[in-house]
């Protein structure tokens, strides 16, 4: 019937997206940080798939937009 082979359908890109999350997990996890204290701010910066990404401590504001060569 086609309601089973689209509930199948539905059930494997679940399971694909939830390995996918997974992956992408345990690479944050991975992940090294460096904290950037100046007289005002402090900034958390971090690299991911080759984009620099610096969140300011104070509102969560991310700048991920710089890339890394």
């Amino acid at each position: 019937m086609a309601y089973e082979s689209d509930e199948d359908t539905r059930l494997e890109l679940m399971e694909k997206f939830d390995e996918e999350i997974e992956d992408i997990i345990r690479d944050v996890k991975k992940m090294e940080s460096t904290v950037i204290e100046d007289s005002q701010q402090t900034f958390i910066k971090t690299s991911y798939n080759g984009i620099e990404i610096i969140v300011r401590k104070s509102d969560g504001y991310v700048n991920a937009t710089k890339m890394v060569v």
